[in-house]
């Protein structure tokens, strides 16, 4: 995975390198697709932004997401109770 800005937005974004043949690649592309996110809850997937494949190597493929922060907090750190 690397970071990226997007050219056009100049949004974050991360991009994940995956083998074309992957059921991962299909399984993102699944829960990406339109209407997927009244599925929020269940569905903690960002969507797949952009797919291209690796110029020199066909068998790679290169996904496009939004950029996902990470965070090292849990709830209790943050004052939040659980419930």
């Amino acid at each position: 995975m690397v970071d990226a800005c997007r050219i056009g937005s100049r949004k974050l974004v991360f991009i994940r390198r995956i083998p074309a043949d992957s059921s991962e690649l299909k399984t993102l592309l699944a829960l990406s697709q339109p209407g997927m996110e009244r599925y929020r809850t269940w569905n903690p997937c960002p969507p797949v932004l952009e797919v291209f494949e690796d110029r020199t190597d066909h068998n790679i493929i290169f996904v496009v997401m939004p950029y996902m922060r990470i965070v090292r907090s849990t709830a209790s750190d943050l004052g939040i109770p659980f419930i």
